[in-house]
């Protein structure tokens, strides 16, 4: 998120309350020309998320409630990057307060211990059927799509699953920094979910991972109705979630009789601690996962603080450790050392030089980053000193080696990864020349 003059908020998407602001031409052909408005701005990654948020602004909603009824449409209909089941770090500027983060990272299950991963590598090794692999567990060691690699940790199917955190990211920016009622906000996701015309991204991710969604039946009911891959334009219907969102407004409904925060506090109750909670623990428990009704229950956004950078005049904002978001504040500073408008934009100097600021940034992402509740980081990663000490590790006419090789890092103090929260879509680096560490006397 940048904030120069401009008072602004940024929720997965970015929704800015914009002044009058003077911004340059633009000069490229684009199918996405300037917007500009007199009173706000909704960006997303579907013209229909952005429209669940445009609404929210015209029926009279804050920045953060148009924020939240965006990341609630988008939780429908952009499932290939994003679900109702998955994370969203929400940050928040409002005008004259300090920059927010409603950490909405949900944790792992409480049973996803060293241990168990462990004797089920063991079984693995030796030939023996693996702890988890009940018959109901099918696909669980499956890759996310073809020619991708499965780990001992699955990365699909119910092993793989965390606490969802949208939904209580999403009440507690609501309930802190809002006006509107989880229903009014939540209203365009549950239209979307009862059926939207699906575009051909969703199409192609559905057919790259139709081998995922075939394994499991309620998933193939949902992404391959009638046992077909859907064409783009066809109405695409999400009845369980639909009933779900609805199941949801109607508990707030009745806690609102108490007032707005009871009746947010009702609708997250209802999914964390309720009989939603105990269906999806039953579910995952009887499908061979881990995560259990418990794990809900114990989970809890929190408001935390950001880290942040200051490039060229800029104040840049991110989502703590316990994302990826700090690996661009340090991207940024290495790049700090540059004249990029002199190299020319997308010239291959500046091409080069960005990524490999970005591999060196994303070395330190894999050696350091973690939960903070679990694990120390140093804080000299984001100092402008540690930057210039980097810096030199970056040769102008080579790239760096090969990131083929598996991350090398220290094995962790802890010895559980039960209860930590984890950033999805990580990848593993290895930056060979990273000697920095002991330079540096990072630990």
């Amino acid at each position: 998120m940048f904030q120069a003059k401009l008072s602004c908020l940024t929720l997965f998407i970015v929704v800015a309350l914009v002044a009058s602001v003077s911004l340059p031409p633009a000069h490229a052909d684009t199918f996405r020309p300037v917007v500009r408005g007199k009173r706000g701005v909704v960006a997303g990654g579907h013209p229909l998320s952005v429209e669940a948020g445009l609404r929210i602004l015209q029926r009279g909603g804050n920045a953060v409630d148009a924020g939240v009824a965006t990341i609630l449409a988008a939780s429908v209909i952009e499932f290939s990057h994003f679900s109702f089941g998955g994370e969203v770090p929400i940050l928040i500027k409002l005008n004259k307060k300090p920059v927010a983060v409603v950490e909405g990272m949900g944790q792992a299950p409480m049973k996803a211990t060293r241990e168990f991963f462990a004797s089920r590598a063991k079984a693995k090794d030796e030939g023996s059927t693996a702890p988890d692999s009940a018959k109901a567990q099918r696909g669980g060691d499956m890759a996310t799509m073809p020619g991708a690699k499965s780990g001992l940790i699955p990365s699909t199917g119910p092993l793989a699953a965390t606490v969802p955190a949208v939904l209580d990211a999403c009440v507690t920016a609501l309930d802190q920094f809002g006006t509107k009622s989880l229903g009014e906000v939540m209203q365009p996701a549950i239209e979307l979910a009862d059926g939207f015309p699906i575009d051909e991204l969703r199409v192609q991710y559905i057919k790259t991972r139709s081998s995922v969604f075939s394994a499991w039946p309620d998933a193939k009911r949902t992404f391959l109705p009638n046992g077909e891959m859907p064409n783009a334009g066809d109405i695409f219907v999400q009845a369980d979630l639909a009933r779900t969102l609805r199941a949801i407004g109607n508990a707030e409904k009745l806690g609102a009789k108490r007032g707005r925060h009871a009746g947010l506090m009702a609708a997250r109750d209802y999914f964390y601690q309720g009989p939603l909670a105990k269906r999806i623990g039953d579910y995952m428990q009887s499908h061979g996962g881990l995560l259990a009704a418990g794990d809900l229950a114990r989970f809890k956004a929190k408001l935390g603080e950001p880290v942040k950078a200051d490039y060229r005049g800029y104040e840049v904002y991110k989502a703590g450790f316990w994302t990826q978001g700090p690996a661009m504040v340090e991207t940024l500073n290495l790049l700090e050392g540059y004249d990029l408008k002199k190299m020319g934009h997308n010239s291959p100097e500046y091409i080069h030089t960005i990524t490999e600021s970005l591999k060196l940034a994303l070395a330190d992402r894999d050696r350091y980053y973690g939960d903070p509740d679990f694990v120390k980081i140093p804080a000299e990663l984001l100092s402008k000193n540690y930057a210039a000490l980097r810096r030199p590790l970056i040769e102008s006419a080579h790239a760096s080696p090969c990131f083929s090789r598996p991350a090398t890092r220290r094995p962790p103090k802890h010895e559980s990864t039960a209860g930590q929260r984890h950033s999805a879509g990580e990848s593993h680096l290895n930056y060979s020349r990273d000697s920095t560490r002991e330079r540096y006397n990072l630990r």
